[in-house]
């Protein structure tokens, strides 16, 4: 994420003040220890990339304590997908690798999947739009 703790702390309580039945749709980042390989070495080019960029990745939660912080904030998951973050680095990779330079047409293609897979749930993919060359 590219927000502290603190922050998200505060946006999700702002959130949690709205009307009963208001959903969020947040991304967040695994921390290194629960990374498969292909996570793994995609965190090792992508978080100093953005770094770089002036978009450092303060925060990481597991599934659980991000979970627990909704919970805090009188917010309850509805649902944990991994699937699009699978298809995205399925798709981010060949025989040699993970290729960054595929990161475009994998994030893509992982939201076409998505879309395809929860047509009747947009919240599962609505975030994510893909602008762009």
């Amino acid at each position: 994420m590219h927000l502290t703790p603190e922050a998200i702390a505060a946006t999700l309580a702002a959130v949690g003040r709205l009307a009963p039945g208001s959903e969020l749709i947040m991304e967040y980042a695994l921390p290194s220890g629960l990374r498969d390989a292909r996570g793994s070495v995609f965190a090792e080019f992508a978080l100093p990339a953005a770094a770089e960029r002036g978009e450092p990745w303060p925060s990481f939660f597991t599934p659980d304590d991000l979970s627990t912080l909704l919970g805090q904030h009188r917010l309850e998951p509805v649902e944990q997908l991994r699937q699009a973050a699978m298809d995205f680095y399925r798709s981010c990779s060949d025989a040699r690798g993970l290729r960054p330079d595929l990161a475009v047409f994998a994030l893509h293609d992982a939201i076409r999947r998505a879309r395809e897979r929860y047509r009747q749930a947009p919240r599962a993919w609505a975030s994510h739009v893909h602008l762009g060359i």
